[in-house]
């Protein structure tokens, strides 16, 4: 029997979860914070498994499953999270998401700047790494890490010399990880020619550097002053 929850305690249930995360994400830095938001996100990306034996009271699985079982060979969409277990366990075998199949693969080794990621998978890289890891696919690895670099590349570029320039012409062929790294170093140059044009304020510590212990900054300060 489910029972009706108390509205007051759900809204201040809602209220503890924003300051939570809210506080997370001061504590961490907008940019970490991000990038582990993305990676919980691709872990809800689907792939296709099939399974390799018949799975006892996993029939709820199919959305139109009258049974409680599955059959050996059944082919299911399952999120990343869920095939990482069932695969750990001999259960499954997982197949290669189309949009790595080696057509795209080859696109990618040609001119991997042209290629519209966003419409394929809006975590491709991270998704990717995922499932090669799933699949035993070492080719996909070093093809993802290629791409990538030459991608960043030309985000880079485009950073330093189209700081004035509307970034909408780059982001929509980008994944969500390279959309962040693309805003986050076009905000940091856009930062650096208002202060160069003595239109900003002073100088602070960027995020990456204030989520470091103080310790640690002090060392390497000491350290950089011995070796002048």
């Amino acid at each position: 029997k489910v029972q009706r929850q108390n509205p007051i305690a759900l809204r201040a249930a809602a209220r503890l979860r924003v300051r939570a995360t809210a506080a997370v994400r001061d504590n961490m830095g907008s940019n970490a914070f991000d990038q582990m938001v993305d990676g919980l996100l691709a872990l809800e990306e689907k792939v296709q498994c099939q399974f390799q034996h018949e799975a006892h009271h996993l029939g709820w699985l199919e959305d139109d499953g009258d049974s409680d079982e599955l059959a050996a060979g059944t082919m299911l969409d399952l999120p990343v999270y869920l095939a990482e277990r069932l695969k750990s366990n001999g259960h499954v075998d997982v197949l290669t998401p189309r949009y790595y199949s080696a057509q795209i693969r080859n696109s990618l080794r040609a001119d991997a700047e042209v290629v519209n990621l966003r419409e394929k998978n809006e975590f491709y890289f991270v998704h990717g790494l995922k499932v090669a890891a799933l699949t035993d696919d070492d080719q996909l690895t070093e093809t993802l890490s290629r791409a990538f670099s030459e991608r960043y590349k030309r985000m880079l570029d485009t950073c330093l010399t189209g700081a004035d320039v509307d970034p909408s012409g780059l982001t929509h062929r980008l994944s969500s990880t390279e959309t962040n790294l693309f805003m986050i170093g076009l905000a940091g140059q856009r930062d650096y020619q208002r202060w160069k044009a003595r239109q900003a304020g002073e100088i602070t510590a960027c995020d990456v550097i204030k989520q470091q212990p103080k310790r640690a900054r002090l060392a390497r300060i000491a350290n950089g002053n011995r070796a002048a």
